[in-house]
Parts: C-alpha cells; sequence; structure tokens
C-alpha cells in the first residue's frame, strides 16, 4: 500500500469521526473518579469517589474529599496544620454539546452542610472517560472519570 493511500485511509477515519454527535446520553452508567487542586489560599484538595450518570442529564453519586491543611481545612475540623477528611455525597445536572463538551451544576452534602459546585469537561475515549475542572473561584481543580466495568 503506498504511502498516499495510507494518508487517505487515516483522513477518512478522522473524518468519520469529527461527525460523532455527543448528547446527554454520552455520559451514561457507572464512573469512578478523582481530582485534585488548589483552594485559593494555597490549601491543597483531592478527592476519589463514584458516580451514577442516567444518560438523560442527572448523576449522583459519593466522594472522600481531603482538605488542607490551610485556611479551608478550618471549614471542615481541620487546621493550619492539619488535613480534613470529608465523606461527600451529590446530585448534579449536566448538560453535554454536540462537540462533546459540556457543564455541571451540583449540590454537595456533607455533615458540614450543602454546598454548590460547577464543573466543565470534554468528553473523549469514545464515552469511556471525560475530563473535569472545576470552574468555581475558590478552587482550581482537575480530574478524570472513567467508566467502570466488571471484569
Amino acid at each position: 500500500m503506498s504511502a498516499l493511500a495510507l494518508v487517505f485511509l487515516a483522513a477518512s477515519g478522522l473524518c468519520a469521526q469529527a461527525s460523532v454527535q455527543f448528547t446527554d446520553a454520552s455520559i451514561q452508567g457507572s464512573f469512578g473518579f478523582a481530582f485534585n487542586g488548589t483552594f485559593v489560599d494555597g490549601s491543597a484538595t483531592a478527592a476519589v469517589g463514584s458516580l451514577q450518570a442516567d444518560g438523560r442529564g442527572h448523576a449522583a453519586g459519593d466522594r472522600t474529599l481531603v482538605v488542607g491543611p490551610g485556611a479551608f481545612s478550618r471549614l471542615c475540623g481541620g487546621s493550619a496544620t492539619t488535613a480534613c477528611h470529608l465523606a461527600q455525597t451529590f446530585e448534579c445536572t449536566y448538560a453535554v454539546n454536540s462537540d462533546g463538551t459540556g457543564t455541571a451544576r451540583c449540590n454537595v452534602s456533607s455533615p458540614f452542610g450543602t454546598t454548590q459546585e460547577t464543573l466543565a469537561f470534554v468528553i473523549d475515549r469514545l464515552g469511556q472517560e471525560f475530563q473535569l475542572i472545576g470552574t468555581d473561584p475558590q478552587a482550581v481543580v482537575r480530574g478524570v472519570a472513567v467508566k467502570q466495568t466488571l471484569p
């Protein structure tokens, strides 16, 4: 096969992939996720958890969040020198654009009350994972969610 034929084959595959139209149904099923980042005061934060998405713009799950040490860790029982660990649950609404980008708005509950978080994301690996960033002004976080499958 000539090099030119290989280029045409590769290009035709790219064109076919470019025509994929994402919808809310592109995020459906169980996902495991992790994220990390920093609050505006310099406190580190990280979380791991799982979520269930219904493919119709709603998701819910739980996570373990670690914050601190620093000023923000004081809000959850930590201090300037110790981190805090929180078990949290959340419910989100999300919207997926045709190009695979999207946004989510979440209500997050813990023993210290309920907060709201907003996220931006992009679907990749044909819906098997999505990259995410927090869009709230108090923190800079990024992470990934991967579809969970049983062996």
